[in-house]
């Protein structure tokens, strides 16, 4: 979806500014209920390019599916034993088994949902997201990185 009416949300050139209000902007957002936001794992803004070509030093698409099939095999060796394979499929006390945290991370996590006044549900996907994040990273632990990386995938979250 766009960011607010016009279209222009987060535009940072001159001929494409917001000429949206921060309340119109706050109104156009709240046309999607908290719930269904609660089940969206992944909310992240994407600004239009400068430039519509650009040489990045990014992550190769190759090496990009090697990690994401190295932390498929970590997800798959992990729940061997359980009627799930995947992080997603985490909740209650497994959720809590399987996403142990450094005490950073859960810092940083109470503090996120107090500041943001979050449900339980969006703490949950923010939990497993950052497991998933971990397991990319080949940590055992939820680190205050991978935690802080799964929060910002959560921008609709934060209010205007």
């Amino acid at each position: 979806m766009h960011g607010c009416y016009c279209g222009y949300y987060g535009s940072e050139t001159d001929s494409q500014r917001c000429t949206c209000s921060p309340g119109r902007i706050a109104h156009y957002r709240s046309r999607i209920s908290g719930p269904m936001l609660d089940r969206i794992d992944l909310q992240l803004e994407v600004p239009r390019p400068k430039e519509w070509y650009q040489e990045q030093a990014s992550i190769s698409s190759a090496e990009m599916k090697k990690q994401v099939l190295e932390a498929q095999t970590v997800q798959e060796e992990r729940y061997r034993e359980l009627p799930l394979s995947w992080n997603s499929e985490l909740s209650g006390s497994l959720l809590r088994k399987f996403c142990k945290m450094e005490p950073g991370a859960y810092k940083l996590l109470q503090q996120t949902v107090e500041v943001l006044g979050l449900s339980m549900r969006s703490y949950d996907r923010i939990l497993k997201l950052s497991r998933t994040i971990a397991d990319l990273s080949s940590a055992e632990q939820i680190g205050v990185e991978h935690m802080a990386e799964a929060i910002q995938y959560r921008k609709l979250d934060v209010k205007i």
